[in-house]
Order: C-alpha cells, then sequence, then structure tokens
C-alpha cells in the first residue's frame, strides 16, 4: 500500500474505540480495500497523501543514516555558544544554529544526526563543546537541559572528556 499521512485533528477528539471493526462507529474507521487481491487505501476526509520524499541534504554526514549505524556530525564548532535555534529535519538530523562569534561573523551551523529524544538542547541555552579526549573520535555537549557524548565506535567513561 503506497504511505499515507492520517491526520486526526478538529473534529475527532479523543475516544476510545473497540479493535473489533464492524463495533467502530461510522466515519471513524479508515477504510481498506482489497481489490484483486491487494490492499489499498479508501477514501476518508483525514488520510492525506504522504509528503514527497526528503531531497537528500547538502551535508554528507547529514544523510539518512543505514540501520544499526550510530550517530554522526559535521565538524563541531568547539567552545561556549549561544544556541538560537534547534530544528529537526524529516531525516533525523538536527541543526544546531549558534549566534555569531562578533559583529563580523556569521552565525554557526552544526549538523548532528542522532534521535532528537537525545538532545535536550533549546533555544536561548548556552551550549560548551568540547572534544573527547585524543583518540576518542568524539564531542560532549554541555548546556542547562543537560549533558551528552557524541561518539561512533567507542565506550567513553567521564574521565575521557578533555
Amino acid at each position: 500500500m503506497p504511505p499515507r499521512l492520517l491526520f486526526l485533528g478538529g473534529g475527532y477528539g479523543n475516544q476510545q474505540l473497540t479493535t473489533e471493526a464492524a463495533a467502530v462507529p461510522a466515519g471513524l474507521s479508515v477504510p481498506v480495500q482489497l481489490p484483486s487481491g491487494t490492499a489499498e487505501w479508501g477514501s476518508h476526509p483525514a488520510l492525506l497523501p504522504a509528503p514527497a520524499r526528503v531531497r537528500e541534504p547538502v551535508e554528507p554526514l547529514c544523510q539518512t543514516v543505514p540501520e544499526g549505524f550510530g550517530v554522526a556530525w559535521t565538524t563541531a564548532p568547539l567552545g561556549t555558544r549561544t544556541l538560537e535555534a534547534i530544528s529537526t529535519a524529516p531525516d533525523g538530523c538536527t541543526a544546531f544554529d549558534f549566534e555569531a562569534p562578533d559583529e563580523r561573523s556569521a552565525p554557526v551551523r552544526w549538523f548532528v544526526c542522532a534521535p532528537v529524544e537525545a538532545l535536550p538542547f533549546e533555544a536561548g541555552e548556552e551550549l560548551t563543546l568540547s572534544a573527547l579526549s585524543q583518540g576518542v573520535a568524539g564531542v560532549e555537549i554541555m548546556g542547562p537541559s543537560g549533558r551528552v557524548l557524541l561518539s561512533r565506535g567507542a565506550t567513553i567513561a567521564a574521565d575521557d572528556v578533555v
């Protein structure tokens, strides 16, 4: 079946429904049709076409990672910076937009490809980015909302942070 977006806003509200298809009130079930042995979506106002495939990002490190692959990030802007904005793209990569270090410089954008739940930071926070100790490829992000260690292929102990 082709992907579809199910938007349950407005008039649907929170309701508990039975799992018995015949007992679901009319208008609340999303129909599936079985013409000629294949499944197809029926018609329902909450069922919308899926969005177009997201184009591959410009940053190679922020492409969708294969199953079983770890986190990835672009070159970290080490030091202490104020986070102006944080946004996550549909490909799972998060852009950290830091304010410009001075009036002659441009704002700094840093990409981290990791589960968004692992990145608790919010706009307005002052974050410190540090390299992990020598021999361990990684970055520590420290801020008021938490501490995150990014690393690939290594076990990190607390004293591995420089």
